[in-house]
């Protein structure tokens, strides 16, 4: 199913995400983003893009059951 808006709200949420971390509403975690997963996990692909994060390739994925 084609959903065109999908993408643009994920991106809002995680820029809402990113907009609370620096406001102090998270704690405990560098929150940074939204990047594109080679930005993610490689520094030089973001240097090499001019991108500036402080987590650009240091990506620590995690996964938890929501169960």
């Amino acid at each position: 199913m084609y959903r065109p808006f999908a993408q643009d709200r994920r991106f809002e949420a995680e820029g809402c995400l990113t907009l609370m971390a620096r406001g102090g509403q998270i704690t405990g975690a560098i929150v940074d983003g939204p990047l594109a997963l080679d930005n993610a996990i490689s520094r030089r692909a973001a240097e090499e893009k001019g991108i500036l994060s402080p987590v650009a390739g240091d990506c620590q994925p995690t996964a938890r059951n929501a169960t």
